[in-house]
């Protein structure tokens, strides 16, 4: 089910975010049933073909993945918190919720774009992605429309540099260590 709305997301956002609204799914199964595997096909998908020792690729996927779900999960509380500033209501799960299907289209995009060099193009269509936060923004927190695009903006910032942070706190912290 978490799969199937995830696709949907892109074809049909205001009927699953209508859907989510209602009963979102709950933290851990979209941790570990979809932000884990995304970030894990996503990151090896993208590595594969480069220039890596096994003990390199093996780190950079480890890295890569915990500063999606460390950033991901941790981007959600800090905008969890936000909210209200935004006039938004909703809880820590579905904010989470707006997160994670948000993200879906990045992750298409990038896995798309990392099959050939040609198609490096295609990680733009990982814009949509603000398309589906701003969307989901009304369903999942009834944020009001005077308000989503400066919540959505924000979102975007915490949600980057909070993903940036954690790879290079990381990378410093692992590559240092052990290569």
């Amino acid at each position: 089910m978490v799969w199937l709305k995830a696709l949907m997301i892109l074809f049909l956002p205001a009927r699953v975010w209508r859907d989510l609204a209602e009963k979102p799914v709950s933290a851990g199964l979209l941790i570990v049933g979809l932000m884990l595997p995304l970030s894990l096909i996503t990151s090896v998908i993208h590595l594969t073909g480069q220039e890596l020792t096994e003990k390199t690729f093996l780190l950079s996927v480890i890295i890569y993945v915990t500063a999606v779900l460390i950033s991901v999960s941790g981007g959600s509380y800090m905008l969890w918190r936000l909210a209200p500033r935004f006039l938004s209501q909703g809880t820590y799960t579905k904010v989470l919720n707006l997160t994670c299907y948000s993200y879906i289209a990045i992750f298409l995009a990038f896995i798309i774009a990392s099959l050939h060099p040609q198609l490096e193009f295609v990680k733009f269509f990982g814009l949509y992605s603000l398309y589906l936060y701003w969307k989901g923004l009304s369903f999942m927190l009834k944020t009001p429309d005077d308000r989503k695009i400066g919540f959505t903006f924000i979102s975007a910032l915490v949600l980057t540099g909070t993903g940036y942070l954690v790879s290079i706190i990381l990378n410093s912290l692992i590559f240092s260590e052990f290569v």
